[in-house]
């Protein structure tokens, strides 16, 4: 098989044209696909210390790309498809998303991590994980999630969907199921080790069910594993212990049944309880200002909130102090001056001995859009249009995919700050529900469209 070794460039161009790749490529240092190009490859794409830089189309969905070298590594752009994303870094390399990534066979670990970075990476039905370890998993203390989905769930004995980690068991027909995985500790101090599922069935009631929770050491953020349980949540806020039936602390798992329904789910101590008394936390872009709110159920003897605020979900800085009211269901705003584009922020909550904990961390950045992404007129017979309103100019892509979930149509979207349209190409659609998202950098946008 032939291979062809690209080096010596510090970028690699594949702009407005098609690149068929069937066979193996080394690069080195940037791969690029420009905006309005399409790189469609197979077999294997061997990136040595290289970034992938995908702004325009990149469609491994044939083949496996990976990630290789001692150096750290990134994902860019807008929405790469790979078939198999192999990390096989050599030392302490990673490999971070700065984009959504979507996967079609799977996510095969070597050496290295994954780290989420706030974004998502999905795996299309029936990809899955493979070989995650204590050295080499996916993992995310900013945020972000894995998620996956499977159709037409019933009566599953230890389904573990995706190789995420969390198995379910129950006589009940569970329709389509989704589950997320995150990595992000909860609690008002992070009190839980670091990973949340959320288990999401279509029919979710009456389910007898029985989930088993996986986890790595490297996720116990300090606690005791022989003192770990099942924790449940309706909103990643207010935290009610379910307990254990089983606990394995050599094949690491904690497992409950008698399970009514799923939502949010986490391991911690079972002396060490979760957030209780904030009910609602959020910071919402407003034209030239960040407004943060919250509302607590119960404040008894605390003393005043922090507000704090991050960059990159890793350093934080305090920004004000507010005192508590201190009555039971206060509300509170605040509003940041200096918001950036993309911010994490979180409270801090002190009590009058001055012992402080923290809510769960929100992402609160100005980049947001400013005007919903919809589409209309919807149903549409003959004609529809894509439209959305952004505060700065960016670049995008739109796309159209079909109820299987194929992409029919991909075109670069120039988006200029103010109300932009786009013209689908509807007019020769077979009727039935269509998907259309608007891939930006670092986020994906969707909306449906019926074609009657």
């Amino acid at each position: 098989m032939r291979r062809f070794l690209l080096k010596n460039y510090h970028s690699l161009l594949f702009g407005f044209s098609v690149f068929v790749v069937p066979m193996n490529i080394q690069a080195q240092n940037h791969l690029v696909v420009n905006v309005g190009g399409s790189m469609i490859a197979s077999g294997n794409l061997v990136l040595r210390n290289t970034d992938l830089d995908a702004d325009g189309n990149f469609d491994a969905s044939a083949g496996t790309v990976i990630f290789s070298g001692g150096g750290n590594n990134s994902i860019n752009g807008g929405l790469p498809i790979f078939g198999t994303l192999k990390v096989n870094k050599t030392g302490t390399g990673d490999v971070t998303m700065n984009t959504d990534v979507d996967v079609v066979t799977t996510v095969n670990f070597q050496n290295g991590n994954i780290l989420l970075n706030g974004l998502m990476l999905t795996l299309e039905d029936p990809a899955f994980l493979q070989s995650e370890s204590e050295t080499s998993r996916i993992t995310g203390d900013a945020g972000g999630a894995v998620i996956t989905t499977v159709t037409g769930v019933n009566s599953p004995t230890g389904l573990d969907i995706g190789n995420l980690g969390a198995e379910v068991t129950s006589s009940a027909n569970l329709g389509n199921l989704t589950i997320y995985r995150s990595h992000v500790a909860t609690g008002s101090s992070g009190q839980s080790i670091q990973r949340i599922y959320e288990i999401s069935p279509q029919n979710n009631s009456g389910l007898n069910a029985t989930l088993r929770f996986h986890y790595f050491d490297a996720e116990l953020n300090g606690l005791d594993e022989n003192t770990l349980t099942l924790w449940k949540s309706p909103d990643n806020i207010n935290w009610s212990q379910v307990g254990y039936d089983t606990r394995n602390t050599v094949s690491n798992y904690v497992e409950k049944s008698g399970i009514a329904d799923f939502s949010l789910w986490t391991l911690s101590d079972a002396s060490n309880p979760l957030p209780l008394s904030l009910v609602s936390f959020s910071a919402i872009c407003k034209n030239d200002h960040v407004l943060v709110e919250w509302r607590t159920d119960k404040e008894t003897g605390l003393d005043h909130f922090g507000i704090e605020k991050s960059s990159d979900g890793t350093s934080w800085e305090h920004l004000q102090d507010i005192k508590a009211k201190g009555v039971n269901g206060a509300s509170y705003q605040w509003n940041d001056p200096a918001p950036l584009p993309k911010a994490w922020y979180k409270l801090s909550m002190t009590d009058i001995s001055g012992n402080s904990s923290y809510s769960p961390v929100f992402s609160g950045g100005c980049e947001d859009i400013g005007k919903p992404f919809m589409v209309f007129p919807n149903p549409a017979q003959k004609a529809a249009t894509a439209s959305i309103s952004v505060r700065q100019a960016e670049e995008g892509v739109i796309q159209l995919y079909n109820a299987a979930g194929a992409r029919i149509f991909s075109a670069p979207w120039e988006l200029q700050a103010g109300v932009n349209e786009f013209d689908l190409p509807v007019a020769a659609l077979s009727a039935g529900r269509y998907d259309v998202r608007l891939v930006l950098k670092g986020r994906t946008l969707e909306a449906g469209l019926i074609k009657q």
